[in-house]
């Protein structure tokens, strides 16, 4: 009797070691990395780094371009957070701009671009802060909740020289399903600049 009771034990003490090591290794960030062959010529090269928690997880990616010559330049970094990160990215050229959209921190997308020539890159984020803090949003007068959940600016698709962004807000600080989504259009010179807004299901040309 006390022979199968100190087995029974050590089966439930083994069981409970490999729960807490399944536990403890699902937990720990995970590394690899992805090239991605473009379209435009040369490969996007992204180091990923994920971290998982118990209530969502996060995606670092450090973005380098090698270049049909062979050349690497350093891009930047992007960031999803709360939501998969698809490894489907393409730069894309705007006149003598190259353009990449990736994720930001939370409720956000953003842009990297620059100059493969000069190999000179900068970023633009497309938050909820930056449209309400415009002047042609503030002139539109429109009534939004920045800071109640959800707040969302995703970029919905580049198209020549005009990124078109979705940005969902909240319209009533009680009900978190009364909200909106406007179209914001954005002309890309130097960086992007607000050119119109209009309401989502106008669509955009």
């Amino acid at each position: 009797m006390k022979k199968g009771c100190g087995i029974a034990l050590l089966i439930v003490f083994g069981i409970g070691i490999i729960l807490i090591g399944l536990i403890y290794w699902a937990f720990q960030p995970k590394y690899k990395t992805v090239k991605i062959q473009q379209k435009i010529g040369g490969m996007l090269i992204c180091k990923m780094e994920y971290y998982p928690d118990h209530h969502s997880w996060d995606y670092i990616i450090n973005y380098e371009y090698e270049t049909q010559n062979g050349e690497i330049q350093d891009l930047g970094q992007g960031f999803y957070s709360g939501r998969e990160w698809n490894e489907d990215e393409q730069l894309v050229k705007v006149n003598d701009t190259y353009v990449l959209k990736t994720g930001n921190f939370v409720g956000s997308d953003k842009i990297i671009f620059g100059n493969i020539k000069t190999n000179n890159w900068d970023e633009y984020e497309f938050t909820p802060q930056k449209i309400e803090n415009d002047s042609l949003w503030k002139t539109k007068k429109i009534k939004s909740l920045v800071n109640y959940w959800p707040s969302e600016a995703y970029i919905n698709v580049i198209n020549n020289n005009k990124i078109y962004v979705t940005y969902k807000y909240r319209i009533d600080p009680k009900e978190t399903e009364l909200t909106e989504t406007k179209l914001i259009e954005y002309n890309l010179k130097e960086k992007p600049i607000i050119n119109k807004i209009t309401n989502y299901n106008n669509g955009y040309k």
